[in-house]
């Protein structure tokens, strides 16, 4: 497959006999193993559907149904657990948050954000290698973050992270060891 294209890999029907809202995870795997890409989607058991053509107007669609998500409101709760380094490069700083999901049950549409206090307002602008992730359970993600310095004014960063299922978290960012 060339550099900056896409195919079609595969197809995955809409599978029967699952509780009312399934998840789906595809991983890109290379030969190594290594995981190049990961994504979560969530299925219901009912799907979209706009009714007649007659519903579809340019940029306006009138939904005769919307898939039944309710069932994520029934989400038993997951735990996770917080921590992380930062270091500075340059006039920047690389934070590293790692997140790990200690229960047997999946930690859904987390999101991590750094900040100067752990209830202050978030660093921005800031980039993120990832964010709105999921977690499986008994598994880590490591989310990758840079910011200027300068937008912490001389303090030490906080993370936070928060999910659907997923209580709000908060831990300071330790300096690397490294230098």
């Amino acid at each position: 497959m060339a550099p900056g294209s896409s195919i079609e890999a595969l197809s995955v029907p809409r599978v029967s006999g699952l509780s009312a809202v399934y998840f789906v995870r595809c991983q890109l795997i290379d030969s190594t193993g290594k995981i190049l890409a990961a994504n979560t989607y969530w299925e219901s058991l009912t799907g979209d559907d706009i009714g007649p053509p007659s519903n579809d107007r340019q940029f306006e669609v009138k939904w005769d149904r919307l898939a039944d998500m309710s069932a994520l409101n029934t989400m038993p709760a997951a735990r996770v657990t917080v921590s992380g380094i930062y270091e500075d490069v340059g006039a920047e700083t690389h934070a590293h948050i790692k997140i790990t999901n200690s229960t047997n049950h999946i930690a859904f549409f987390l999101r991590a954000e750094i900040a100067a206090d752990p209830d202050g307002p978030e660093i921005l602008p800031i980039r993120y290698d990832d964010n709105y992730i999921t977690i499986f359970p008994r598994e880590t993600r490591t989310v990758e973050s840079v910011y200027e310095t300068s937008l912490l004014s001389g303090r030490r960063p906080f993370v936070r992270v928060e999910g659907y299922d997923v209580a709000k978290q908060v831990a300071p960012l330790m300096e690397s060891r490294k230098n």
